[in-house]
């Protein structure tokens, strides 16, 4: 027996069980074809392929934000430093993506290291040059997951003036009214490195072969942000806006492998399945505003830091790190 699913114009379930095969352990083929086919869709998010592209591309594009510049410690000479995050979209406000083999919605993953100078490092105080910090950012790295992998790379520069000077009193300083901007890219590949069971414990499809969805994105950032410090703990936030911003995510899957049935406590083959498929999703040209907040430990000219990002097109993520600022 034999069942075909066309689930659009690129994208294929095929599903070939062996009717006799399953007549003799008591099941019932097509409907056996029926149930695995949607339990395949369902597991690789293939119901509407585009939508949850777009989702990982702006996710892709969150990912990253915040990690290119410091927005708590007002650095007089440099700041050095290095983080590690995640954002989803369209999944909820949480990190990660879950205990799931595919992310539920969007998802994507950063590690980032940077660098920034103060320009009026060695002016004095009253230089405009100390208003203007510039910042660069970046990191390659391969990850390792159960069923995915991953591939991530980041790289940006950023330009931070301060519109209205700090302000210390005592153990307190309100850092004033920061403008940044700059340019940041980021890409992000998730792809399959082992075998990926589908199923439950009375049938199972054992499936080998590519998964891959590769997101690429560029934006422009326009953010306004400021800090709050009390003896050693400091409180940050702000409102950004991409002014340009331009992503894709693609997939390309081509997996196969058995069917089995478990039948008396015995593994059964009742033939084969088969998914071929390749699409494309593109984040909005027209991005919507976003919020973050953190709050940071200063330990000398160590700085301790969590970054929460929130925008408005269900995107939610952040990062962690470390930085050295003097």
């Amino acid at each position: 027996m034999h069942l075909l699913i066309s689930l659009s114009f690129a994208q294929q379930i095929n599903v070939d069980l062996d009717e006799d095969k399953a007549a003799q352990a008591g099941l019932d083929a097509a409907e056996l074809e029926a149930d695995l086919s949607g339990t395949i869709s369902d597991e690789l998010r293939l119901g509407d392929q585009t939508v949850y592209l777009q989702q990982m591309a702006q996710a892709a594009i969150l990912s990253s934000k915040g990690m290119g510049a410091d927005y708590a410690t007002n650095p007089q000479r440099f700041v050095l430093g290095g983080s590690v995050g995640t954002a989803v979209n369209s999944s909820g406000a949480r990190f990660g993506k879950g205990g799931d083999s595919l992310p539920e919605g969007g998802f994507a993953f950063q590690v980032s290291a940077m660098a920034g100078l103060n320009l009026g490092a060695f002016a004095k105080d009253e230089s405009v040059l100390r208003r203007v910090l510039i910042y660069g950012n970046g990191m390659m790295l391969d990850t390792q997951g159960d069923p995915f992998s991953g591939e991530l790379i980041n790289y940006g520069g950023h330009v931070q003036i301060k519109l209205v000077k700090r302000r210390e009193e005592a153990i307190a300083e309100w850092g004033g009214l920061d403008l940044t901007t700059g340019f940041e890219a980021s890409d992000y590949k998730l792809s399959l490195s082992q075998g990926l069971p589908i199923g439950d414990d009375d049938l199972e499809w054992d499936a080998t072969g590519t998964y891959t969805i590769h997101s690429s994105t560029m934006s422009v950032p326009i953010e306004l942000s400021t800090n709050m410090r009390v003896a050693f703990f400091t409180l940050y936030g702000g409102l950004a806006y991409d002014i340009w911003q331009s992503g894709t995510a693609t997939s390309t899957i081509s997996m196969t492998g058995p069917v089995r049935a478990r039948v008396q406590g015995q593994s059964t083959k009742l033939g084969t399945a088969e998914v071929s498929m390749g699409q494309a999703g593109v984040v909005p040209e027209i991005p919507l505003p976003r919020a973050f907040v953190g709050t940071q430990l200063n330990i000398f000219v160590v700085k301790v830091y969590g970054h929460v990002n929130l925008a408005f097109d269900q995107g939610f993520g952040g990062h962690a790190g470390v930085r050295i600022a003097l």
